[in-house]
């Protein structure tokens, strides 16, 4: 049995699958802002670590950016790692939020935590079996 997931730029690669039926189950890779291979290789290997992350909720910079959909986009969560090549360093909290790796998952929220960990141990089983 083949097996298709989503590896691209926010949510556009899922929902094509989705769209097209290809799409049997949540990946980690769904909806995230990646902007390299080297971004999935990481989360591959590191899988995601709470010392690497910035939470938009904890940090009074982003309180205008915060507020929930229809008029916001909600809380993001930064990848230290993984989103320093989009920093502008004259407005560092515009563009982190702008182009967070994390952008529509708040990971300071449990049930979004045991999601990720679910995908990713779905990845491992499908690695297992090859």
């Amino acid at each position: 049995m083949k097996c298709v997931i989503s590896l691209g730029t926010r949510c556009f690669t899922h929902e094509y699958l989705k769209l097209f039926n290809f799409r049997k189950f949540s990946s980690p890779f769904d909806s995230l802002n990646l902007s390299s291979v080297n971004d999935i290789i990481y989360l591959l290997e590191n899988k995601i670590n709470k010392t690497e992350l910035v939470y938009t909720q904890d940090d009074k910079r982003y309180e205008s950016y915060n507020r929930k959909p229809p008029n916001g986009w909600g809380y993001r969560t930064i990848h230290t790692k993984m989103d320093n090549s989009f920093f502008d360093p004259n407005d560092y909290v515009k563009t982190s939020y702008a182009t967070c790796t994390f952008p529509h998952h708040n990971l300071k929220d449990i049930n979004v935590v045991e999601h990720f960990n679910k995908c990713f141990n779905r990845l491992d089983i499908i690695k297992k079996k090859k």
